[in-house]
């Protein structure tokens, strides 16, 4: 009985320690610095919590009934060991919901394509130098990237304004993270995949990079999406710490279109959209009140983080593409996800959700300030957005 309390206080205290990590990280009113620290303090924590539990071993706990052996731990130890055995519930609940409905929702895609960065090089120079980390574990798949197919069926008037003959095509990236590692040549290889399939809008959801010298180059590596559609972003809490006005302003000289606390109205063989960009909370300013507006256009949003899914919903959106949480990095068997610094935990570390008419994809991302990944490949995904057959083409009104 002592062994199996013990353990859930050892589990239930580690999964309080990562719900704290990832609600802290979801904060713009944190800084970066003080992210770091307060993940460094609870990781150190879940490290020497079974340390400090076996500090109050007694010299012979066979020998002691279990009743026993509590009534000499001193009565904080106690609650705390009891505290944290409780705590075991948030893993618990985690699994049951990853195996419920999460892990549809992670792998809802049509096709998953492999995209081959075999020449990509092996030299740090192309292919950037993980962290020692990501260099030691045998099954990184931080350079294995997929291009993944998804697609969704639009309910309510914005439906009667998507052509029933031809489907909007998104290609949505988020979270590049370009700064050398994955190397250039890892970007490359994942553009021309893109550049191999057929879409209307590409949608870059933020987290462009971690050093904003190297913007040029980046840029230069996009410039063939730019020659095939209207190519839309915004920026992500990694940029607010990259001089974001100088990421912004070379961007949108480069031909991008900044929509970042803004609208934009847009023409594409599909139909009339609404797109719109939320770089809350990092900058604190929504793109317009769309509330009140009772035009049938389908309605975009660009977030970076999923937790402006209440914010889409109230404004009426019909699709929100969000990424930052990179699928959790690592993604555990029969648990799931464990790393997503969101509001919400891991309910939406990555994948397809729908809520009401309300659709969200949340990306994995294609690179990562942190390389590694595990049964969580990198991502850049070709979302397809079709009209429900059975919405009638006359209807209006919202």
């Amino acid at each position: 009985m002592i062994v199996i309390v013990v353990v859930l206080s050892i589990i239930g205290h580690t999964a309080f320690c990562v719900e704290l990590i990832n609600r802290t990280h979801a904060t713009a009113r944190l800084t970066h610095h003080t992210q770091k620290i307060i993940r460094n303090v609870l990781l150190l924590q879940i490290l020497v919590w079974p340390f400090f539990l076996a500090a109050f071993r007694t010299p012979a706990p066979s020998l002691l009934p279990a009743a026993e052996w509590l009534q000499q731990l001193p009565a904080m130890v106690q609650q705390l060991l009891y505290g944290t055995a409780l705590l075991a519930l948030i893993p618990l609940h985690h699994t049951w919901r990853w195996q419920r409905r999460g892990k549809r929702q992670f792998l809802a895609a049509v096709a998953s394509l492999p995209i081959s960065t075999e020449h990509a090089g092996t030299t740090p120079d192309l292919r950037g130098t993980p962290g020692l980390l990501g260099r030691a574990f045998p099954w990184n798949e931080i350079w294995s990237p997929v291009l993944t197919l998804k697609s969704i069926v639009v309910t309510g008037p914005a439906a009667a304004t998507i052509s029933p003959d031809r489907a909007l095509r998104i290609l949505h990236l988020s979270d590049l993270h370009f700064d050398g590692t994955p190397g250039p040549e890892y970007y490359r290889s994942v553009i021309e995949a893109c550049l191999q399939q057929e879409f209307d809008l590409v949608a870059l959801t933020g987290d462009l990079t971690d050093r904003h010298d190297q913007i040029p180059h980046l840029i230069e590596l996009l410039r063939p999406l730019q020659d095939r559609a209207p190519c839309l972003f915004i920026l992500g809490n990694h940029d607010w710490r990259n001089e974001p006005q100088a990421i912004r302003a070379s961007m949108q000289h480069a031909g991008w279109v900044d929509v970042g606390g803004k609208q934009r109205r847009l023409q594409t063989p599909a139909g009339p959209i609404l797109v719109a960009g939320s770089e809350f909370p990092w900058m604190p300013q929504h793109p317009p009140d769309l509330s009140a507006d009772d035009n049938d256009t389908l309605r975009l949003l660009l977030t970076h983080t999923p937790d402006d899914l209440s914010f889409a919903s109230r404004q009426g959106f019909d699709v929100v593409l969000a990424g930052h949480t990179h699928g959790g990095h690592v993604v555990l068997p029969v648990l799931g996800p464990v790393f997503s610094p969101s509001r919400y935990g891991v309910r939406f570390a990555a994948g397809l959700f729908q809520t009401g008419q309300l659709w969200m994809h949340v990306s994995r991302g294609v690179g990562g300030m942190h390389s590694l990944r595990w049964r969580c490949p990198p991502e850049v995904t070709l979302l397809t957005v079709a009209p429900d057959s059975r919405v009638s083409r006359g209807h209006t009104g919202r």
